[in-house]
């Protein structure tokens, strides 16, 4: 039996006749002894395989599949997009399918599955332990060889607490060898990956004062040295200390007294030194250091952070030079680490040995970035930072790709070098010669047009993607090349393109092709400009050249005395459905539709209804409205204008739901976030581009107090406003004074100062406010507030 030649199955056998292998039509089937056809192919579990019967690996369902639904991999769709820090996804006509948020969605790994486990495996044992949840992805990985026959299972959900209820539910359960580890929720490749955090804080305290006892003979010099200590004659290393009132022993007879708030690491040396006249002179000093002070201040801080919610960890606290200790805490939940912090500030003085707790919170902002994107530009971001001054870059390698991350505790400073470092990371986008991103044909594909793009990067040291979806490509490198570059690809791809044309063809079209057709027509036009496309239904003929050419395909193709059909380009007589004219450069829809090219693209620019953006057909005098699909407008309009109206699509979808998203209220920054609902889980949102804290409820910055407290200072102000003329803030300690009547002479409730109503000007003693009234004003004010003279009237009758 003749070995089957794999290449004509896919198309690409050169050989024809000539061919020592079989080029039977049958499908090819692999031998049982092959050791993956044991083996359940999994993209045949999720309906994705694209192999068919020539696959190696077994398509036969497994037991749990037949009633688990694996979700789609939505992550390979070509029309999501990233607006306004939302994840969009579209559907035909350009509507918005979904919008959703990363900070809505929870991601686990499930560690522990055996090395054979489908997806629809994954999701009958999530429906065993009682998860009936929506799963937005789900991504079977292989573990290193050294746990080779186990897998993990990456899980993505809009629950938040997934990861929670997981890792409870597999404690007793017959899947307990498993374990539930939250991973960041998983983006498109090409989408930012960066996020922010405020989880952190740090918490610095002093050590605490030592204790000493010394001991006199005589209760006249213990009383003596008290009062010179408390009055700070006698100082221990220059701090003063305090002493209590003497006492006898009943023991030995002797005076003691008991001095605190000695230096921590004090010894008896040191308060000897300290006491200077001979006649003062102790008996004994005995210092009582607390050696447990360090490791009861820590157990009654983490007492204290857990009581406002789980932390993650805490550091080993740190000594540093004075005493001073210092440790970072990570909490599980943002808004946990918010309240720990102003807890502390309220009261810091909570914890034993008058320890003086003090708080900051940390904001932390990270990206996951490809290794060769981090090469290329981690001198520009090196550059970039320098001139931000910027906190340090902390670079975590991992397997796969760096992560960096920014820590600071101001907001703005963080928000301000994310900004810059997002903007580097995700590169620059080569323009054309007419100022639209350039895009050329021939990088649809692996082919002739990605083989360019290496050689340029090859030879200027740069990385060039292409991004297939967006139709443009990014350029990461110096800035001092990049129009060098950007030159170079324009030129290089603009030579080389060429027209391309596809011909539909049916199955017995598809064998003479590959048995003779596809030889003969490469001897007459070129190797290079005929190939075949059999991964898309129907197959095609790609024809890469002049219009010249792909006449002359066509004459062969009509010569040729088979008695297949070649599904040909039917030429279009039909008028254009909007101006009802002959089409020009027309545009033929799948509906069977006709369109001007310039009619077709002002549809898609205009392409509202009372709801949503819905790009639908108006052909057969505006009856057909079918949803113009994707692929269609994005291969019949330029860029710009299909970004444009994805763009517009996702803006009309948030602007008609009011309830549903908000604006970020940050000047220049317009990130949405969702209101609050009963659901959430947190009353205020932190914004991942400027890092505001706002409120989910009244929209808008708290700066850490309660809705009800900023709602009641807001009224306060509007009410400060609305009687400006009669309420006044003191000059001295700004606190809020209301004048309802009486003299111009104001006392005060918060500093006690004296001060003139009219001007502000502030005296220690009333007589003198008195009598600058009367020199500077000419009155007190207790007349007629009609005959009342203002700062604004002397300061115009002075003018004049």
């Amino acid at each position: 039996m003749a070995v089957p030649c794999i290449f004509f199955q896919q198309g690409r056998c050169r050989n024809g006749d000539t061919c020592r292998f079989s080029h039977s039509s049958a499908p090819v089937t692999h031998p049982q002894s092959d050791p993956r056809a044991q083996v359940p192919c999994k993209f045949y579990l999720e309906g994705i395989c694209k192999q068919g019967v020539k696959c190696p690996y077994r398509h036969e369902p497994s037991e749990s599949s037949a009633s688990a639904q694996v979700p789609p991999q939505r992550d390979n769709d070509t029309f999501i997009r990233v607006f306004r820090g939302a994840l969009v996804r579209y559907g035909d006509g350009a509507c918005v399918t979904s919008l959703s948020l990363p900070s809505e969605y929870s991601s686990v790994r499930l560690d522990g599955l055996a090395a054979n486990t489908t997806a629809a495996d994954v999701i009958s044992v999530l429906e065993d332990l009682g998860h009936d949840i929506e799963i937005d992805g789900l991504r079977i990985v292989a573990m290193p060889r050294s746990l080779s026959s186990l897998c993990s299972a990456y899980i993505s959900t809009p629950d938040l607490e997934f990861s929670k209820t997981l890792s409870t539910s597999l404690i007793d359960a017959p899947y307990r060898n498993l374990k539930a580890v939250p991973v960041p929720p998983r983006l498109p490749s090409w989408a930012s990956t960066r996020r922010a955090r405020c989880n952190q804080l740090k918490l610095k305290w002093t050590s605490p004062r030592s204790e000493c006892c010394v001991f006199f003979d005589s209760y006249v010099t213990a009383l003596r040295v008290t009062g010179k200590f408390n009055g700070g004659k006698y100082k221990v290393r220059n701090t003063r200390v305090h002493c209590d009132e003497p006492i006898v022993e009943p023991i030995t007879g002797c005076y003691s007294v008991m001095v605190s708030g000695l230096p921590y690491r004090c010894n008896a040396e040191m308060v000897e030194d300290s006491i200077t006249a001979g006649y003062d002179s102790p008996l004994e000093i005995v210092v009582q250091r607390r050696n447990a002070w360090k490791r009861n201040t820590e157990i009654s801080i983490k007492e204290l952070l857990n009581d406002v919610g789980p932390i993650d960890s805490m550091t080993e606290p740190v000594e540093h030079k004075g005493g001073i200790w210092t440790a970072y805490a990570h909490f599980e939940q943002d808004c946990d680490a918010q309240e720990a912090a102003r807890v502390i500030e309220e009261r810091s003085h909570i914890l034993p040995y008058d320890v003086n707790l003090k708080v900051n919170l940390l904001y932390s902002s990270t990206f996951k970035v490809s290794k060769e994107v981090y090469y290329h530009v981690q001198q520009r971001l090196q550059d970039r930072l320098d001139e931000l001054d910027a906190p340090r870059l902390k670079i975590t390698c991992r397997e796969t790709y760096p992560v960096l991350s920014l820590n600071s505790q101001s907001s703005e400073e963080l928000a301000k070098c994310a900004n810059a470092i997002e903007e580097i990371v995700a590169g620059d986008v080569i323009v054309g010669k007419d100022g639209n991103p350039f895009w050329a044909p021939q990088l649809a594909c692996n082919g002739a047009g990605s083989k360019v793009l290496k050689e340029i990067q090859q030879r200027h040291g740069v990385l060039l993607l292409p991004n297939r979806s967006k139709r443009e490509v990014r350029y990461f490198g110096d800035s001092w090349t990049q129009l060098v570059v950007q030159e170079d690809v324009v030129r290089s791809l603009t030579e080389d393109q060429e027209i391309r044309h596809a011909i539909d063809i049916d199955n017995d079209g598809f064998v003479w092709l590959c048995k003779v057709g596809l030889s003969l027509l490469k001897d007459v036009v070129g190797d290079k400009v005929v190939s075949l496309n059999v991964t898309t239904d129907p197959k095609k003929l790609i024809i890469t050249g002049s219009d010249e050419e792909y006449c002359q395909v066509l004459a062969l193709l009509e010569m040729s005395d088979i008695s297949f059909a070649v599904k040909e380009v039917k030429s279009v007589e039909e008028g254009c459905s909007i101006c009802f004219t002959p089409a020009d450069e027309p545009v033929v829809l799948s509906c069977g539709h006709t369109y001007c090219t310039d009619c077709f693209k002002g549809l898609c620019r205009n392409g509202t209804t009372q709801a949503d953006v819905r790009v639908a057909c108006t052909g057969a005098e505006d009856k057909c409205k079918n949803a113009i699909p994707l692929r269609e407008i994005q291969a019949h309009v330029d860029i710009s204008t299909f970004e444009q109206l994805l763009e517009s699509s996702f803006n009309m979808y948030v602007a008609r739901r009011p309830d549903e998203f908000h604006y970020c209220p940050t000047p220049d920054c317009g990130y949405i976030y969702r209101p609050a609902s009963a659901s959430a889980s947190s009353s205020w949102h932190m914004c991942t581009k400027c890092l505001q804290r706002i409120c989910r409820s009244c929209h808008a910055n708290h700066d850490g107090q309660r809705c009800d407290q900023y709602q009641a200072a807001q009224a306060f102000e509007t009410y400060k406003h609305e009687n400006r003329a009669n309420v006044k803030d003191c000059p001295k300690c700004k606190t809020t004074v209301e004048k309802i009547d009486g003299c111009n002479h104001i006392h005060c409730g918060g500093c006690k100062i004296h001060l003139c109503w009219v001007c502000l000007k502030t005296f220690e003693e009333s007589p003198a406010c008195y009598k600058h009234m009367n020199e500077a004003h000419g009155r007190i004010g207790i007349e007629d507030e009609d005959d009342e003279v203002y700062v604004d009237d002397i300061d115009d009758d002075d003018d004049e």
